[in-house]
Protein backbone atom coordinates (compact mmCIF):
# COMPACT_ATOMS: atom_id res chain seq x y z
CA UNK A 1 0.00 0.00 0.00
CA UNK A 2 2.91 2.31 0.72
CA UNK A 3 4.21 1.69 -2.79
CA UNK A 4 0.86 2.63 -4.25
CA UNK A 5 0.68 5.86 -2.20
CA UNK A 6 4.28 6.73 -3.11
CA UNK A 7 3.62 6.04 -6.80
CA UNK A 8 0.49 8.21 -6.71
CA UNK A 9 2.38 11.06 -5.02
CA UNK A 10 5.18 10.91 -7.63
CA UNK A 11 2.64 10.83 -10.47
CA UNK A 12 0.83 13.83 -8.99
CA UNK A 13 4.14 15.73 -8.60
CA UNK A 14 5.14 14.99 -12.22
CA UNK A 15 1.71 16.07 -13.49
CA UNK A 16 1.88 19.33 -11.49
CA UNK A 17 5.35 20.17 -12.74
CA UNK A 18 4.46 19.62 -16.39
CA UNK A 19 1.24 21.69 -16.33
CA UNK A 20 1.63 24.91 -18.33
CA UNK A 21 1.72 28.10 -16.28
CA UNK A 22 -1.18 30.47 -16.66
CA UNK A 23 -0.65 34.26 -16.82
CA UNK A 24 -2.66 37.27 -17.81
CA UNK A 25 -2.86 37.84 -21.56
CA UNK A 26 -1.32 41.35 -21.20
CA UNK A 27 1.04 42.48 -18.51
CA UNK A 28 1.31 46.11 -19.68
CA UNK A 29 -0.70 49.18 -18.85
CA UNK A 30 -4.06 49.47 -20.54
CA UNK A 31 -4.48 52.01 -23.35
CA UNK A 32 -6.69 54.55 -21.49
CA UNK A 33 -4.04 55.05 -18.82
CA UNK A 34 -1.21 55.66 -21.27
CA UNK A 35 -0.19 59.27 -21.93
CA UNK A 36 -0.02 59.28 -25.70
CA UNK A 37 -0.32 63.07 -25.94
CA UNK A 38 2.35 65.65 -26.49
CA UNK A 39 4.37 66.65 -23.46
CA UNK A 40 3.69 70.17 -22.17
CA UNK A 41 6.05 72.86 -23.39
CA UNK A 42 8.61 74.29 -20.99
CA UNK A 43 7.57 77.37 -19.10
CA UNK A 44 8.87 80.73 -20.27
CA UNK A 45 10.62 82.99 -17.79
CA UNK A 46 11.88 86.52 -18.02
CA UNK A 47 11.26 90.09 -17.00
CA UNK A 48 8.71 92.71 -17.87
CA UNK A 49 6.84 95.82 -16.83
CA UNK A 50 3.22 96.66 -16.10
CA UNK A 51 0.84 99.43 -15.10
CA UNK A 52 -2.09 99.09 -12.71
CA UNK A 53 -4.93 101.63 -12.73
CA UNK A 54 -7.45 101.25 -9.89
CA UNK A 55 -10.51 103.37 -9.37
CA UNK A 56 -14.20 103.88 -9.10
CA UNK A 57 -13.91 103.00 -12.75
CA UNK A 58 -16.99 104.83 -13.90
CA UNK A 59 -14.50 106.30 -16.35
CA UNK A 60 -13.58 102.77 -17.46
CA UNK A 61 -17.25 101.62 -17.68
CA UNK A 62 -16.68 99.01 -14.98
CA UNK A 63 -18.15 98.22 -11.60
CA UNK A 64 -18.34 101.36 -9.44
CA UNK A 65 -16.53 101.31 -6.14
CA UNK A 66 -18.07 101.87 -2.73
CA UNK A 67 -15.93 103.29 0.06
CA UNK A 68 -15.97 102.07 3.64
CA UNK A 69 -14.52 104.35 6.30
CA UNK A 70 -13.97 108.00 5.40
CA UNK A 71 -16.46 108.90 2.69
CA UNK A 72 -14.22 111.64 1.32
CA UNK A 73 -11.37 109.24 0.44
CA UNK A 74 -11.13 108.68 -3.31
CA UNK A 75 -11.10 105.04 -4.33
CA UNK A 76 -8.28 105.25 -6.84
CA UNK A 77 -4.62 104.54 -7.37
CA UNK A 78 -2.10 104.02 -10.12
CA UNK A 79 1.35 102.49 -10.27
CA UNK A 80 3.89 101.09 -12.70
CA UNK A 81 6.30 98.33 -11.75
CA UNK A 82 8.78 95.78 -13.01
CA UNK A 83 8.54 92.04 -12.44
CA UNK A 84 9.95 88.64 -13.27
CA UNK A 85 7.55 86.02 -14.55
CA UNK A 86 6.81 82.39 -15.36
CA UNK A 87 4.42 81.77 -18.26
CA UNK A 88 2.99 78.43 -19.34
CA UNK A 89 0.41 77.58 -22.01
CA UNK A 90 -0.68 74.01 -22.72
CA UNK A 91 -0.18 72.45 -26.20
CA UNK A 92 -3.78 72.95 -27.34
CA UNK A 93 -3.90 76.66 -26.47
CA UNK A 94 -6.77 76.50 -24.00
CA UNK A 95 -5.09 76.93 -20.61
CA UNK A 96 -2.55 79.66 -19.78
CA UNK A 97 -0.90 80.61 -16.48
CA UNK A 98 1.14 83.76 -15.74
CA UNK A 99 2.90 84.20 -12.40
CA UNK A 100 4.34 87.67 -11.69
CA UNK A 101 6.92 88.31 -8.96
CA UNK A 102 7.06 92.06 -8.40
CA UNK A 103 10.51 93.63 -8.28
CA UNK A 104 11.74 94.91 -4.92
CA UNK A 105 8.72 93.85 -2.86
CA UNK A 106 7.49 90.51 -1.51
CA UNK A 107 4.30 90.61 -3.61
CA UNK A 108 3.10 88.18 -6.29
CA UNK A 109 0.22 87.97 -8.74
CA UNK A 110 -1.15 84.85 -10.45
CA UNK A 111 -3.32 85.06 -13.56
CA UNK A 112 -5.00 81.95 -15.00
CA UNK A 113 -7.12 81.74 -18.15
CA UNK A 114 -8.99 78.88 -19.80
CA UNK A 115 -11.42 79.05 -22.70
CA UNK A 116 -14.36 79.32 -20.30
CA UNK A 117 -13.08 81.16 -17.22
CA UNK A 118 -10.45 83.46 -15.77
CA UNK A 119 -9.16 83.97 -12.26
CA UNK A 120 -6.52 86.10 -10.55
CA UNK A 121 -5.05 86.45 -7.07
CA UNK A 122 -2.36 88.45 -5.34
CA UNK A 123 -1.66 92.07 -4.42
CA UNK A 124 0.05 95.08 -5.96
CA UNK A 125 1.22 98.08 -3.98
CA UNK A 126 1.57 101.67 -5.14
CA UNK A 127 2.31 105.05 -3.59
CA UNK A 128 0.02 105.07 -0.55
CA UNK A 129 -2.14 102.05 -1.42
CA UNK A 130 -2.32 98.26 -1.78
CA UNK A 131 -4.73 96.59 -4.19
CA UNK A 132 -5.68 93.04 -3.12
CA UNK A 133 -6.97 91.13 -6.16
CA UNK A 134 -10.01 88.95 -5.57
CA UNK A 135 -10.92 87.92 -9.13
CA UNK A 136 -10.48 88.51 -12.84
CA UNK A 137 -13.45 89.65 -14.90
CA UNK A 138 -11.44 89.08 -18.08
CA UNK A 139 -7.89 88.17 -19.10
CA UNK A 140 -5.89 88.20 -22.29
CA UNK A 141 -3.14 85.59 -21.87
CA UNK A 142 -3.69 83.22 -24.81
CA UNK A 143 -2.56 83.92 -28.38
CA UNK A 144 -3.66 80.81 -30.25
CA UNK A 145 -1.94 81.88 -33.47
CA UNK A 146 1.63 82.48 -32.28
CA UNK A 147 1.67 80.63 -28.91
CA UNK A 148 4.00 83.46 -27.86
CA UNK A 149 2.65 86.17 -25.62
CA UNK A 150 4.49 89.50 -25.53
CA UNK A 151 1.82 91.46 -23.67
CA UNK A 152 -1.13 90.78 -21.38
CA UNK A 153 -4.12 92.62 -19.97
CA UNK A 154 -6.54 91.92 -17.15
CA UNK A 155 -9.73 93.46 -15.83
CA UNK A 156 -9.66 92.79 -12.08
CA UNK A 157 -11.79 93.26 -8.99
CA UNK A 158 -10.53 93.63 -5.44
CA UNK A 159 -10.08 95.74 -2.35
CA UNK A 160 -8.06 98.97 -2.37
CA UNK A 161 -6.52 99.81 1.01
CA UNK A 162 -5.14 103.34 1.49
CA UNK A 163 -2.20 104.13 3.76
CA UNK A 164 -4.63 105.56 6.34
CA UNK A 165 -6.41 102.18 6.54
CA UNK A 166 -9.57 103.10 4.65
CA UNK A 167 -10.74 100.52 2.11
CA UNK A 168 -13.01 100.37 -0.88
CA UNK A 169 -14.15 97.74 -3.35
CA UNK A 170 -12.82 98.62 -6.78
CA UNK A 171 -12.02 97.39 -10.25
CA UNK A 172 -8.67 97.75 -11.96
CA UNK A 173 -6.97 97.40 -15.30
CA UNK A 174 -3.59 95.67 -15.30
CA UNK A 175 -1.61 95.81 -18.54
CA UNK A 176 1.95 94.71 -19.12
CA UNK A 177 4.68 93.64 -21.47
CA UNK A 178 6.70 90.43 -21.29
CA UNK A 179 10.08 90.68 -22.84
CA UNK A 180 13.73 91.25 -22.49
CA UNK A 181 15.43 88.12 -21.26
CA UNK A 182 12.71 85.58 -22.10
CA UNK A 183 14.02 82.03 -21.64
CA UNK A 184 12.59 78.55 -21.76
CA UNK A 185 12.79 77.08 -18.29
CA UNK A 186 12.10 73.79 -16.60
CA UNK A 187 8.46 72.68 -16.33
CA UNK A 188 6.52 73.76 -13.29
Amino acid sequence: MNRLAASAAIALLVAACTEPATAPATLGVSAPSLDLGTAPPPRLTGGGSATLVVGTVNQLSLVSATATGAASVACQGQTSFGFTYDYLINPVNNNAFLHLKLDGVPREVTLHQTLTRSDAHGSIGGDGFIFDITDALSLNLIDSHTRTVTHFSALLTGTLTHADGTTCQASAVLAGFLGGDVQAGAGT
